[in-house]
C-alpha cells in the first residue's frame, strides 16, 4: 500500500506477456502487473495504468523498472524515464487466493496462470521504496550484494547511495 519499485533485466522472445503480477486476470480494478503489450512496457494498477509506447523488441536485453512514491508512477527503460509520471493511488488489494507470479498472471482458482512472458529474465528485484533514477542507474549494470548490511555492487564494490537524506540531514542508504 506504500511506495515500491520493481525492476528486472528482460530479453523477450515476444513483445507481449506479463513480466510480474499480483492480479487476477478477470478483475481489472485490483492488483497490479508489469507487462509487455505490443512492445510497450506497461504497469497496470487497479483501474489505472502507465505505458511507454512501443519501444521494447526481441533483439536485445532491456532493463525495465517501475517506481511508485505514494503519489506518482514512473516507468524506466535502460535507466531513462520513458513515460511522464502518472498520478495514481496504490494498487487495490487482491483476494488472498491470488498469487504473485513472475512471468504470468494468476486467475482465481482453479484457473491456470495466463498471459505468459516468453524470454529471459535476470536480476528481478522488488523494493519497498521508490527508487530514484540514481539508484536505478547505480544498480542496473551490476549484481548487488550485501556489504555489511548495506546494498552494494558486486562489479563496483561500493555502498549504493541515493540523493535522499534523513531527517537529520545525513545521506540515506538504499536499505533504510
Amino acid at each position: 500500500n506504500g511506495p515500491f519499485s520493481i525492476e528486472a533485466w528482460i530479453k523477450p522472445n515476444a513483445t507481449s506477456g506479463t513480466i510480474f503480477s499480483r492480479k487476477d486476470n478477470a478483475i481489472n480494478n485490483a492488483g497490479y502487473d508489469l507487462s509487455l503489450s505490443g512492445g510497450s512496457l506497461e504497469f497496470n494498477y487497479g483501474s489505472g495504468s502507465i505505458s511507454t509506447g512501443s519501444i521494447i523488441d526481441t533483439t536485445r536485453w532491456f532493463h525495465v523498472a517501475v517506481t511508485y512514491d505514494g503519489t506518482n508512477y514512473i516507468l524506466y527503460v535502460d535507466g531513462v524515464e520513458k513515460a511522464s509520471p502518472v498520478n495514481g493511488s496504490a494498487p487495490a488489494t487482491t483476494p488472498n487466493n491470488i498469487e504473485a507470479i513472475l512471468g504470468a498472471m494468476d486467475q482465481a482458482p482453479p484457473g491456470q496462470p495466463v498471459n505468459h512472458y516468453s524470454g529471459w529474465m535476470d536480476e528481478f528485484r522488488v523494493w519497498n521504496r521508490a527508487l530514484n533514477v540514481q539508484h536505478i542507474r547505480q544498480m542496473m549494470n551490476q549484481e548487488i550484494i550485501d556489504l555489511s548490511g548495506n546494498v552494494g555492487g558486486k562489479v563496483i564494490p561500493t555502498k549504493i547511495y541515493g540523493p535522499d537524506t534523513n531527517q537529520d540531514g545525513t545521506e540515506e542508504d538504499l536499505l533504510t
